[in-house]
């Protein structure tokens, strides 16, 4: 079993992810955050976990969450995503990203989109799995992930490519 927290859990990519989590025979929820539902059940804010997750929204602790986590997936927004990231790779936790920070790696184009990016040293680090990659043989190579493919503003890319 793989222990996944989600990051910033009860915005869309958060609900569209849990919908798979929830049922994966290989994975163990264990932290679902939210600055602005901590301490509701995620299935109030996503309805269709009713009768599937126990879990309570919480506010994000870095420590409590990598200590517990040998995944995170990141549902947070451009910018904010890189500087989480870079606090759980710190700790020896694995990232997948769902946001645009390391799936652009030319900085010029991340910024005229997005503004300067908060850790660009990581963005080399990043990788992003092909179409025929699943999230979990992807694990062992890199300690981050970009979620989407590296083609930059293509139609093909615009959906998530991780595959379970």
């Amino acid at each position: 079993m793989i222990r996944v927290s989600i990051i910033g859990s009860t915005g869309y990519t958060g609900g569209e992810l849990l919908r798979y989590l929830v049922r994966h025979p290989e994975v163990t929820l264990t932290h679902l955050t939210s600055e602005s539902y901590a301490g509701q059940p995620i299935h109030q804010i996503h309805k269709f976990l009713k009768g599937k997750s126990r879990l309570i929204c919480e506010k994000l602790n870095i420590a409590t969450v990598a200590k517990d986590s040998d995944l995170v997936f990141l549902g947070l927004p451009h910018g904010t995503a890189a500087k989480t990231a870079a606090e759980f790779l710190a700790k020896g936790v694995k990232v997948i990203d769902l946001s645009a920070d390391f799936r652009i790696k030319d900085m010029k184009v991340y910024e005229k989109w997005y503004g300067k990016h908060p850790v660009p040293s990581l963005v080399k680090e990043a990788v992003c799995p092909n179409a025929t990659e699943t999230i979990f043989e992807t694990l062992g190579s890199s300690p981050i992930r970009a979620a989407l493919q590296p083609q930059q503003f293509s139609p093909a890319c615009r959906s998530s490519r991780a595959t379970y």
